[in-house]
């Protein structure tokens, strides 16, 4: 008898790989993807030898391994639409473990049992169903195979230039002074604290005040998310030209995420003598940059393409049982507090740097207490969402306070500093929203952003209470470096789903004074 081609499992297992990947293309490199697609096909294959060691049977073992791996990847998912995560939006590493979650995993294992044992029991000649097997494995991989396919090919043929149109020239000062561009990702500004939540953030603000920085009290961001936002502020530009060139009929965000990577500010200061240090958060985008001379980020966890693949299967909950790969929020406190010592050792270096560093904080997952100790989860779902997020602000104002003093007291050059937000924290805690729909106080939440200035040294710096990070760098370089950049009118955008390059002005309806 004809010895039949078996090809599904490996195909099985390449699919979900495949499916995230070709989700997140745009964001993620196909390194990201390579190293766990090598990791599922080697860990079936050994799944295949043993089970061959005991059905002896190549139908039955690849059926088996099949189902296998069916449940395994399926689980996060069927988790996620069933128990659902209290926390969903606010908490990106907590994994459901609620009663519902827990009875999910054991009918995952007694189905995993059950299929065993009849597959070992049957008696059916499995050849048929081997070969729709196979083909149905061949179209769940050619699917996402063209996605990716066609998002690549237009990736590479479309012509956009990502390096900036800025063109100046510099003047280098007689010291160049170390540049921070630190950004606190959703920290909202203080008539959101205080309308919103409640809060007078008055004492952080007067600290900022008192060591000389500039408070642009009526800022709000160009763009309410973070990539768009970045994009803006990076490259000294509203991104209507890119819009232009990818036309505003895509939803292919490479382009934004491209222009966060290479961008004109950087490549103005690396030419003037700086050294280029990028402080990395989980956020495939920001993670790293090749462009950087150096790259600090804390390695305590998988990168987060990894980190979604495993949270999808059955495995999550055992290794995490197991504490095989930590705890993600824990992880994530780390990072925050890593990073933050780290970049207050930068005033030692003896070069001069222009140092970018993006904190996920306030940003969710809330891990902070106010005192900046750790917050379970399980002590976290005791408190409000808002409750969350002003405790986890709290501790980073008492972060970014320590920062501050020691870069000012250490730097032998008064450094250039701006801290700003790229955007405000979602109306009522949510991470999705009909911007469409939207209310004035809502945009007025998702766009009203902190944002201060430290410029020392000059004696008028021309900066004002409305000014928006389109206009930081382009004003900075304007007061140190002698340029002649024109500064931009201040305007905020917002897009609707799934239109990233159709862009509707706010502007009006935030109260800009």
């Amino acid at each position: 008898m004809k010895r039949q081609f078996v090809a599904y499992p490996l195909l099985f297992a390449l699919f979900p790989v495949l499916a995230l990947y070709s989700a997140n293309v745009s964001e993620v490199s196909p390194s990201q993807a390579l190293i766990p697609a090598a990791v599922v096909v080697v860990i079936t294959i050994l799944l295949l030898a043993l089970a061959w060691l005991v059905l002896k049977d190549f139908r039955k073992t690849a059926l088996l391994v099949s189902i296998f791996l069916m449940l395994c990847f399926s689980y996060g998912h069927v988790v996620n639409l069933v128990a659902k995560n209290p926390d969903a939006g606010q908490n990106f590493f907590s994994t459901v473990h609620t009663p519902l979650a827990y009875l999910i995993f054991i009918i995952w294992i007694g189905a995993g049992g059950v299929s065993a044992y009849l597959v070992w029991r049957t008696r059916m000649d499995l050849r048929n169903l081997t070969s729709v097997l196979n083909i149905v494995g061949i179209v769940l991989v050619i699917i996402p195979t063209i996605n990716i396919t066609v998002q690549e090919v237009r990736g590479v043929s479309r012509d956009v230039d990502t390096t900036g149109s800025i063109g100046v020239i510099l003047h280098n000062p007689e010291t160049l002074p170390d540049i921070y561009y630190i950004i606190l990702d959703r920290y909202a500004n203080a008539n959101t604290l205080t309308d919103v939540y409640n809060f007078d953030n008055s004492e952080f603000i007067d600290y900022l005040s008192t060591k000389g920085f500039y408070v642009a009290s009526s800022s709000y961001s160009n763009y309410h998310d973070t990539q768009h936002s970045l994009a803006s502020s990076l490259n000294m530009e509203y991104l209507d030209e890119l819009a232009d060139q990818v036309g505003t009929t895509s939803v292919d965000q490479g382009p934004i995420y491209a222009e966060l990577r290479d961008y004109p500010v950087w490549r103005l200061l690396t030419s003037s003598g700086y050294k280029f240090i990028h402080f990395g958060s989980w956020w495939e985008p920001t993670r790293e940059n090749k462009h950087a001379d150096i790259n600090i980020n804390y390695r305590g966890q998988l990168p987060e393409f990894s980190m979604l693949l495993l949270r999808s299967t059955v495995l999550e909950p055992i290794g995490t049982t197991l504490g095989l790969w930590g705890e993600p929020r824990k992880t994530q406190w780390e990072r925050i507090r890593y990073k933050f010592d780290r970049l207050a050792e930068i005033p030692t270096m003896e070069e001069p740097t222009f140092v970018f560093a993006h904190f996920l904080t306030p940003h969710p997952d809330y891990v902070f207490k106010r005192n900046g100790d750790f917050l379970p989860i399980e002590q976290a779902r005791w408190k409000s969402v808002k409750d969350r997020y002003i405790d986890q602000l709290v501790a980073t104002n008492n972060m970014a306070r320590s920062l501050i003093d020691k870069l000012l007291a250490d730097s032998d050059t008064p450094p250039i500093i701006i801290l700003q937000a790229d955007e405000g924290p979602y109306a009522s805690g949510g991470e999705t929203w009909a911007w469409e729909e939207a209310s004035d106080a809502e945009l007025r939440e998702k766009m009203g952003i902190l944002n201060a200035y430290y410029f020392p040294g000059v004696a008028d710096s021309g900066l004002y209470e409305s000014i928006t990070p389109v206009n930081s760098f382009r004003l900075m370089f304007n007061l140190y470096f002698t340029a002649d950049l024109e500064l931009l009118p201040d305007r905020s955008y917002i897009y609707y789903l799934g239109q990233p390059y159709v862009f509707h002005d706010v502007s009006e309806r935030l109260e800009y004074h």
